[in-house]
């Protein structure tokens, strides 16, 4: 990179230097014509005040650029000429023509294969008759000029384009120091795996303080994800083994009644019946928290829930009738967007547990207002206050729980339930004295 950004530069200074190139060549070139027809003009107007010839140095255009003068009679003819050798420029009879009609004439002609420039005014000589005063030049002059600044602006070109490059160099790399360095804090993050690590912040304000920060942001984010992923499977290594010991309760029981079926086939009938009895009582148990452990990995791969219109107050009285336990209900209705078995099995957890644990009867209170609020009362011991936020844990039995069958897992699954159809739930104390079990739950809006 640190080569594309001098090549960058380099380039960049180059075509700047082109387009310089190409103003000053055509301001040099303008102006060069415009000083020769100036220094011509000047030349003639002083050759035509003379009644002798002018006292010029004279030149060969063939071989030099140096101006010279040509005086001609009206008729075109050569008076005198600066010119020498074989050069014999001859004035093209049109200057000669608009000179005496206009008093000045300007062009540009070809002679003995030299390009001459020429300036001519009205020569009014002594004896009454007018002739003409013409000041030449090659107008390889001008080219010469141009050629020295062009000679000029290349030398100053090569040296401006080799000061762009270390220039460039030592930029880019001074830019890139921040870049490089945050590159080895990467390659030392990985290598060592520590999330801790940290870029030292940038004192200036700029484009690397704001990488800094970003990159540092960013590993506050890797480093807290991690940690989280951490957890979760700390998390799910309690609830497999968790699992796997509940699980091998009722199976240990399941087998040693079943075992005892097969290999005594002359117990007695009472013996053959509790045994049968256990193995359909643990079958029932083991089922349960089989359905439990699905409704938690289904919470915890967040699969999508269906969602419909759900009133929570018709959930409510439904529950209370089928219960089998003293059960009360004050509801006003309360529509939510939600699946509707899984906020049944809700309410029925609440409600279990307020009978399992507390004592009936068990109210349900059911409001609406920016929320839907579901409490679920008991007049039982309640729940300690050191127990209020771990109760919602899974496989979590409080000592003055233990008493009552059970795997642990209603309030998780509730709180899971509540979590998927965006809500919460929390503990408390009823006026009783027993547990109260709020959940709070988005209200439908769009009726």
């Amino acid at each position: 990179m640190r080569l594309r950004l001098a090549a960058s530069g380099v380039a960049t200074a180059l075509i700047t230097l082109v387009v310089l190139w190409i103003i000053v060549t055509a301001v040099v070139r303008g102006g060069a014509l415009e000083d020769q027809d100036a220094a011509l003009a000047s030349l003639a107007r002083e050759a035509a005040s003379l009644d002798l010839p002018p006292q010029v140095a004279v030149t060969d255009p063939s071989e030099n650029t140096s101006a010279f003068v040509v005086l001609l009679g009206s008729d075109g003819t050569q008076v005198y000429s600066g010119a020498v050798g074989t050069f014999s420029p001859e004035v093209p009879a049109a200057v000669v023509v608009e000179t005496i009609e206009k008093g000045a004439s300007s062009g540009t002609f070809e002679a003995s294969g030299v390009e001459l420039r020429v300036q001519a005014v009205v020569w009014n000589r002594s004896n009454g008759v007018p002739g003409v005063a013409a000041a030449l030049q090659p107008t390889a002059f001008v080219q010469q000029q141009i050629q020295g600044v062009q000679t000029a602006l290349g030398l100053a070109s090569i040296i401006t384009l080799v000061a762009a490059a270390i220039v460039s160099w030592a930029v880019a790399g001074r830019a890139l120091r921040p870049l490089n360095t945050l590159i080895a804090k990467a390659d030392e993050i990985e290598g060592t795996g520590d999330l801790r690590r940290r870029l030292q912040p940038a004192r200036r304000k700029d484009e690397v303080q704001r990488l800094t920060r970003s990159f540092n942001g960013m590993l506050d984010r890797l480093e807290g994800s991690t940690r989280r992923i951490e957890e979760n499977l700390e998390r799910q290594r309690r609830f497999v083994a968790d699992a796997s010991h509940e699980l091998r309760t009722p199976l240990t029981t399941i087998r040693a009644n079943a075992g005892f079926l097969a290999e005594r086939a002359d117990a007695e009938e009472r013996d053959r019946v509790e045994a049968a009895s256990d193995i359909v009582a643990e079958s029932d148990r083991m089922a349960r928290l089989v359905s439990d452990l699905l409704t938690l990995a289904r919470a915890d791969s967040e699969v999508e829930v269906r969602h419909v219109d759900v009133d929570l107050a018709e959930i409510a009285a439904e529950v209370a009738r089928q219960s089998n336990h003293p059960v009360t209900v004050e509801a006003t209705p309360s529509h939510v967007s939600g699946d509707p078995d899984l906020l049944t099995r809700l309410v029925w957890i609440l409600v279990d547990n307020g009978v399992r644990h507390g004592s009936p009867p068990v109210e349900i209170t059911l409001s609406s207002g920016s929320e839907a609020v579901i409490v679920v009362s008991d007049h039982g011991p309640g729940i300690p206050v050191a127990e209020r936020e771990r109760v919602f844990d899974r496989f979590h039995r409080a000592d003055w729980a233990r008493a009552t069958p059970g795997a642990g897992l209603g309030l998780a699954i509730a709180r899971e339930i509540a979590t998927l159809h965006g809500g919460s739930i929390s503990a408390g104390s009823a006026p009783s004295g027993g547990a109260r079990i709020e959940v709070r739950l988005p209200v439908l809006t769009n009726r």
